[in-house]
């Protein structure tokens, strides 16, 4: 399939509004970031609802602005004697009388619960968008992890293949050594089970590709998972030289920015529910027409000030208010936890992020040593210059040091997803 065509279909499969993949389609990382940024549900929704949030705070404006209305009456009834003929025509005890007209209202003051409404919004939306971040964090992180446990699974299962390969010829070699009476059959036994374990390991291989195909599937926001495979590995960052300062990195996570927004949106509730207990003050204009048919002439206009003072409303508003300060002690107490957590998770994560770096290391160079040595010892067995037992240690040896070399390759890319998850960082960081 050439590349011209492959990347036709990636394009047709992101239009679909029930994302599906074609047989056999080969994809790139960078294919797979895309199709998560617009297929991920978790993603999706958080960006909704800040689009929600944002709308609202938007919104709140409208307190400080003026609020016009547009009124068209009409009655019909037994009203009894009219006095004023301008309204109503009498006919048999029935009037009637129209009335159009506009008005426009401003409030001058309102106890600042326009101020605390428009604050609180604008704090929702602040909550909304860190927790955009947030899980752009996480989608990154679960696509990371999922597209190199695929690749890692896929290794597994080509490693399998050759061990398969090395356990039976192994199991050749120990076969000709106890015809001829060299070899004891419980070394034969033992061969044949460890060609067994090859064979079941190489079966949980083949199930972990398909499991991690399916978690593949579902961080790429994919309904339909069908027959597909990946190329290539997460590209992974060299880590900086100079010295971490957590305590700053906390203040930029988007979980110190959300909660932070929180206490805000509580403050702000202190100063809606104070309001309650102040004086509001309305100005209104009305221009309009009034009369006896549908189409009235008489005009008329009028212009005033409402003044509204609450005494008493049962301990309603002294409660509420109680109420809110409460609110924002908890928010605050919240978000110095959260900080103190942020932190925890922060070193947590970069401690493991760098061991995982030694560790990878590590266990290439035990890879290394271990096949030389294995190469050394079968020559030895072979030759009758060492045991069953010795070599037998040293094939195992081998064995574990390369499944422990791809597992510290897989750990290398995860610690690192989750060091950036930590941050709030990521594939998406820059959207």
């Amino acid at each position: 399939m050439s590349r011209a065509l492959k990347t036709l279909l990636l394009f047709f499969v992101l239009l679909c509004p029930h994302q599906t993949f074609a047989d056999d389609q080969i994809l790139s990382w960078q294919e797979c970031i895309e199709a998560a940024r617009k297929n991920n549900n978790n993603l999706k929704s958080a960006i909704a609802t800040e689009r929600s949030t944002n709308y609202l705070n938007n919104a709140s404006v409208s307190g400080f602005l003026p609020q016009a209305t547009a009124t068209l009456t009409s009655n019909r009834g037994n009203n009894g004697n009219s006095t004023n003929p301008s309204l109503t025509t009498v006919s048999g005890g029935v009037t009637e009388a129209y009335v159009g007209s506009v008005s426009v209202t401003q409030n001058l003051f309102s106890g600042f619960s326009d101020v605390g409404k428009f604050d609180q919004t604008k704090a929702n939306n602040m909550v909304s968008k860190a927790n955009v971040r947030i899980v752009k964090a996480q989608v990154s992180y679960d696509l990371k992890y999922a597209f190199e446990n695929l690749s890692y699974a896929k290794e597994t299962v080509a490693l399998l293949d050759s061990i398969i390969k090395r356990r039976q010829d192994n199991l050749n070699i120990i076969e000709l050594r106890y015809r001829s009476g060299m070899e004891n059959k419980g070394s034969l036994l033992l061969a044949q089970a460890y060609l067994d374990q090859a064979n079941y390991d190489r079966l949980q291989g083949a199930n972990l590709i398909e499991s991690a195909k399916a978690q593949l599937c579902r961080a790429l926001g994919i309904s339909d998972c069908k027959d597909f495979d990946t190329h290539g590995s997460v590209p992974i960052n060299k880590p900086t030289a100079q010295k971490i300062d957590l305590k700053n990195i906390v203040e930029k996570t988007p979980q110190h920015l959300q909660a932070s927004a929180q206490e805000q949106a509580a403050k702000a509730g202190i100063l809606i529910a104070q309001s309650a207990f102040m004086p509001s003050l309305n100005l209104t204009a009305t221009k309009g027409q009034r009369g006896t048919s549908l189409f009235p002439q008489n005009d008329y206009w009028s212009v005033g000030m409402n003044l509204t003072f609450p005494f008493f409303t049962g301990g309603k508003d002294y409660y509420t208010t109680r109420s809110a300060y409460s609110t924002n002690a908890a928010a605050r107490e919240n978000r110095e936890n959260v900080d103190q957590q942020i932190l925890v998770n922060l070193r947590q994560s970069y401690n493991s992020y760098m061991e995982s770096i030694a560790k990878l290391k590590l266990d290439e160079n035990f890879k290394e040593a271990a096949k030389l040595r294995a190469e050394i010892a079968r020559s030895k067995y072979n030759n009758g210059l060492l045991t069953f037992e010795n070599w037998d240690g040293i094939e195992t040896d081998l064995i574990n040091r390369q499944k422990n070399y791809l597992q510290s390759k897989l750990n290398r890319v995860v610690y690192e997803a989750a060091w950036e998850q930590a941050q709030g960082q990521g594939v998406f960081s820059n959207d």
